[in-house]
């Protein structure tokens, strides 16, 4: 059992409180003190302005709400709101508090399954905490099941401390009809693998743009059938930026390197904006690049920019911004 489901397990009450039991009650307040509310918030994340960035649903679970909130439901809330990842934000001790505490326990489900590792999830928590509840601690720690993650106030961004995930270099003949389903007939320079997070990495020629890339329509049924990627479940389609390959920002700065992320088999077929996918690039481009710190731009159709930068203990540093959307409660 892991500890995230043994908080879950191991927790009481709800968050709503029951009703009146009373025999002479009316009829209908039997159906309503069985149901129970969740804070929920929507963030678009990586981003300075509504309607762009990644948007991620947030859950903040008090100690009292675990034990009537099982992996099932929560499941079942990531369904419902069907946002390319939920995060559930749960407090480690009776006393905490979302607006003081600097340690919470964190969690993330697409509309399919819980995954390790979710970095606009974590930056939208992030958020919500320090900027919607105006926790001062300046620093929050979120277990996970992938090791602990730092979220800390960087002027006006949020700086994720994210883990890095090695890759190997793999041979783009044992790829080839898979490739040929996700970028089509644009030239790949190389093709890696990380098997830490079962993500795919198809890097293109420097002679793509930035236009061809986000013109890209991979065949996403196909590619949950092809036999040859049976491990994978995520695939990261990168270029290198440059000042005549259209990768610059509306002010003119450029970006060291674009992406694009699809993982249909986690029921996304494609994030708008990854934070998981640095911690399998960045590492790399930096090598690349000679550079430690970098611009980034992620070109889904909303898109969102962020900075990475590549530590000497084997971690990066995430930063972006966060928009508040919207705040209320789930009933079940």
């Amino acid at each position: 059992m892991t500890m995230a489901t043994s908080l879950v397990a191991n927790s009481s009450r709800i968050l709503a409180p029951s009703l009146s039991e009373d025999p002479e009650a009316p009829p209908h307040m039997s159906a309503l003190e069985n149901i129970r509310t969740l804070p929920v918030y929507l963030v678009d994340t990586f981003s300075d302005c509504a309607f762009s960035g990644n948007p991620a649903a947030v859950c903040l679970v008090d100690t009292e709400a675990q034990q009537n909130l099982p992996d099932e439901v929560m499941q079942k809330v990531a369904t419902e709101l069907k946002h390319s990842e939920t995060a559930f934000c749960l407090m480690l001790h009776q006393h905490d508090a979302f607006d003081c505490t600097n340690r919470f326990l964190l969690r993330w489900f697409t509309p399919t399954v819980e995954v390790p590792l979710c970095g606009h999830g974590t930056m939208a928590t992030a958020a919500i905490l320090f900027n919607g509840l105006n926790n001062y601690t300046g620093q929050i720690t979120f277990d996970t099941v992938s090791g602990p993650i730092i979220a800390r106030r960087q002027m006006d961004n949020i700086c994720l401390d994210m883990p890095v995930f090695g890759t190997m270099k793999e041979d783009i003949g044992s790829y080839a009809e898979f490739i040929k389903l996700v970028v089509a007939d644009l030239p790949v320079f190389t093709v890696r693998y990380s098997n830490e997070s079962q993500k795919l990495v198809i890097r293109l020629c420097d002679s793509c743009n930035r236009q061809s890339l986000e013109e890209m329509h991979p065949d996403l049924t196909q590619m949950m059938t092809c036999v040859t990627v049976q491990k994978i479940r995520g695939v990261i389609v990168t270029l290198k930026g440059s000042d005549i390959n259209g990768c610059m920002d509306k002010h003119g700065k450029m970006y060291d390197y674009v992406l694009r992320y699809f993982a249909p088999w986690n029921g996304i077929p494609e994030d708008p904006v990854t934070g998981s996918a640095q911690s399998v690039i960045a590492y790399y481009w930096s090598k690349k690049l000679n550079k430690k710190h970098m611009y980034v731009r992620q070109c889904s159709k909303r898109g969102g920019d962020m900075t990475v930068t590549v530590r000497e203990d084997n971690r990066i540093d995430l930063a972006g911004k966060a928009v508040l959307m919207m705040e209320g409660k789930i009933r079940y």
